[in-house]
């Protein structure tokens, strides 16, 4: 990775290589969703698209910094499994867009700290880390906190949206 490189860049991910077919299955039965793998692999998400414009600004210095918590994650040292989640967006749970009422996702929670140091050093809040494993209807990001008028004074409203939490699900202990 190279700083040339992240200016063009709109998410910064890991690849994960993993085989989750028997937890698909037993999701799939404990919850009834028809879960499907991820079409695209699997992957844990470090600096997400709305976040992009901060990968411009990563130093060779930052950039190595990176590297080296990419390699300790790669070995599986400093990555704390805290378990499974699941969301299923017509439950009630979350305030959904309409879009995402009909989607269910479910996923591995993950607790890393040198992550979290690393987001924190260039001014990212903390992230629940995690790595979506099987989607029915597609993955679900985003909850409605409230709405607001589209512009002052206006009757029609608009949804101001913020990250759903993927942490994990105590049912499935």
């Amino acid at each position: 990775i190279t700083p040339e490189l992240l200016v063009n860049m709109q998410t910064l991910e890991v690849e994960v290589n993993a085989d989750f077919g028997k937890v698909l299955d037993a999701l799939r039965s404990e919850t009834g969703a028809d879960l499907q793998p991820r079409p695209d692999g699997y992957h844990l998400t470090i600096i997400n698209p709305t976040e992009s414009k901060i990968l411009s600004t990563l130093d060779n210095e930052t950039i190595a910094d990176l590297q080296q918590i990419n390699e300790q994650i790669q070995k599986g040292e400093g990555v704390v499994i805290k378990g499974i989640g699941f969301i299923d967006g017509a439950s009630g749970q979350y305030q959904m867009r309409e879009v995402d009422r009909v989607k269910k996702t479910a996923f591995i929670a993950f607790d890393i700290p040198a992550l979290q140091d690393f987001r924190a050093r260039v001014g990212l809040p903390s992230k629940d880390f995690h790595v979506t494993i099987g989607l029915e209807g597609g993955d679900i990001h985003m909850q409605v906190i409230r709405q607001e008028p589209v512009k002052p004074g206006s009757s029609k409203m608009k949804d101001v949206t913020a990250p759903i939490p993927k942490q994990a699900d105590p049912r499935f202990n």
